[in-house]
């Protein structure tokens, strides 16, 4: 019988998470980077990142498709794993 993890250990693991996100976007490119901010911490749609960076819409969604791979790729190298989380 495997017991759930305590809460303690629950917190540990979302603020190492948390941690390691935040650092592989603070690595980003800063286009990438601003990007990211606005989709994902402001909840802007493609178009709406693409209007407030005065961008086209293709490059705000390339933007955040190639800033999501990089992420995804540095957490992949630093043995990320949220199958707990």
């Amino acid at each position: 019988i495997e017991l759930p993890p305590a809460p303690f250990e629950d917190e540990m693991l979302a603020s190492t998470s948390y941690k390691q996100v935040r650092n592989a976007v603070a690595d980003l490119p800063e286009p990438h980077r601003r990007a990211i901010f606005l989709a994902f911490y402001h909840g802007l749609t493609y178009r709406e990142v693409a209007e407030a960076l005065s961008i086209p819409e293709g490059t705000a969604k390339w933007r955040l498709r190639n800033a999501l791979r990089r992420i995804g790729e540095q957490l992949k190298a630093e043995g990320f794993d949220d199958a707990g989380l």
